[in-house]
């Protein structure tokens, strides 16, 4: 993957937290963008 990953990572509705990689793509997941990959802002629940 390419782009920015930054963990942790905290849901800034929810609040909850993913530290490792495995519980970013659970929780969050990823999006492309600008032509790399990055974490989603807010948590699979809250969007």
């Amino acid at each position: 993957m390419s782009g920015k990953i930054t963990l942790p990572h905290k849901c800034p509705k929810c609040g909850v937290v993913a530290k490792t990689e495995q519980e970013l793509d659970k929780i969050f997941g990823y999006r492309t963008k600008d032509g790399g990959v990055t974490n989603q802002s807010q948590c699979k629940k809250c969007r």
